[in-house]
C-alpha cells in the first residue's frame, strides 16, 4: 500500500497511483520528460524534469496529504514556473510553500528517478 491508496483519496480521485504507472509502460515519463531529457543539461535539466513531473503526475502522495486541492496547487505551481521560468530562489520559494501546507512531491520525485534509469537505458 503507498500513500494514495491509505484512505479515501485513492478510491475519490481514481487515481491510479505507482501501480498504474509501471502499467501503463510509465506514460507520464515517456510524454512528458524524455523526449526533453536530451535537450535538458545538468542541475536545471534535472530541475526541469522534476517540474514537468509535478505539473502533469497525478501524484498519489500529494492527493494523499492535501487532497485533490493539495494535488492541483501543486500542479499549478509547477506549471507556473516552468511558464515563466525559475530560478534557484523560486524553487527554494515553492519549497517553502509546499513544506508549509505538508505537501511531499514524492512521486514525482520517484518518476524522476525512473526518468533518469530509462534515459540511461536508451543511450
Amino acid at each position: 500500500m503507498h500513500g494514495g491508496e491509505r484512505d479515501d483519496t485513492w478510491h475519490r480521485s481514481a487515481r491510479a497511483g505507482a501501480r498504474g504507472e509501471v502499467e501503463s509502460g510509465f506514460a507520464t515519463v515517456r510524454r512528458h520528460v524524455l523526449p526533453f531529457w536530451q535537450r535538458a543539461q545538468g542541475e536545471k535539466g534535472l530541475q526541469q524534469a522534476l517540474l514537468r513531473l509535478m505539473a502533469v503526475n497525478p501524484d498519489t502522495n500529494l492527493a494523499s496529504r492535501g487532497g485533490l486541492a493539495g494535488l492541483r496547487y501543486v500542479q499549478g505551481y509547477a506549471s507556473g514556473l516552468l511558464a515563466r521560468g525559475w530560478d534557484d530562489e523560486a524553487l527554494w520559494e515553492m519549497d517553502r510553500a509546499l513544506i508549509a501546507r505538508n505537501l511531499s512531491p514524492g512521486g514525482s520525485a520517484d518518476l524522476l528517478a525512473v526518468s533518469w534509469l530509462l534515459a540511461a537505458l536508451a543511450v
